[in-house]
């Protein structure tokens, strides 16, 4: 299990002890925790109450993607989940998780049932005519049962290990947002399956506030994910359609502050 930190004491303890909670007779947890520089005494707490997670520390942030890799490298079991720290288990979660990814004849990622303040734990791999359906205020699709779908968040993502090292984990060039996807997508490049489980529920806090730092972080990950996994044509015309809408929006934050 691979949990990334970065300024998240207030949050760590409850997915900390819901890990506990959550391992079943015969099931050997090994827990990795990576610190990108939180200055909050992360490392110094977890080593002081859970003496059994193996602590790393990095001297600056150095992102999601590469700190998981950074984990992944040293992690020895046989399955790996990547759980971000504001998630929570509930007891036998991860068992299930696991009986369930065993069912795929090539097994690839899953992830359970989101609950909570954060975003879905599923979705379609993105193209314009999405992105821009979801900016006019398009009703979000239905949530779908259980089965393969595009790509799965990677708050909550359990995988064989040896299949994502063979993939090469997390792409390092994305440094928050957009690495599960890419990761999903290379998944289904090479024949595995991403699977969302909603039969098993997991609580995650999430943070549903769009300050215009987080907006153009997302918008950065999409660009990436389209230079690296989609072509030249599609990259352009949806580098296009984001600036069309970062103007949209910059027009309608002027209309709003002169209305008000």
């Amino acid at each position: 299990m691979i949990i990334v930190t970065f300024r998240s004491r207030d949050v760590l303890e409850g997915c900390l002890a819901s890990l506990q909670a959550t391992a079943e007779p015969g099931l050997s947890l090994e827990v990795l925790l990576i610190d990108n520089a939180s200055a909050d005494g992360t490392p110094r707490w977890v080593r002081a109450n859970y003496p059994s997670v193996r602590v790393l520390e990095n001297p600056v942030n150095v992102g999601f993607a590469r700190a998981c890799n950074q984990a992944l490298a040293l992690a020895s079991g046989q399955y790996v989940l990547f759980l971000n720290p504001d998630a929570r288990l509930t007891p036998g979660a991860l068992d299930a998780m696991i009986q369930r990814l065993l069912q795929e004849p090539r097994p690839g990622l899953l992830s359970p049932r989101l609950q909570g303040g954060g975003p879905s734990a599923w979705g379609r791999f993105p193209t314009l005519g999405r992105l821009a359906a979801r900016r006019l205020g398009a009703r979000p699709e239905p949530e779908p049962g259980e089965g393969p779908v595009d790509w799965v968040l990677g708050a909550c993502m359990l995988g064989p290990a040896e299949v994502v090292r063979e993939l090469g984990g997390f792409d390092d060039d994305y440094f928050l947002y957009g690495e599960d996807l890419d990761l999903c997508d290379r998944m289904a490049a090479a024949g595995r399956t991403v699977v969302y489980y909603p039969l098993v529920t997991v609580t995650h806090l999430g943070n549903d506030r769009w300050d215009p730092d987080r907006l153009e972080r997302v918008y950065g990950a999409v660009l990436m994910f389209f230079k690296k996994r989609r072509s030249l044509v599609s990259y352009v015309a949806v580098w296009i359609g984001l600036q069309l809408l970062k103007l949209w929006r910059g027009i309608e934050n002027r209309e709003s502050r002169i209305e008000n």
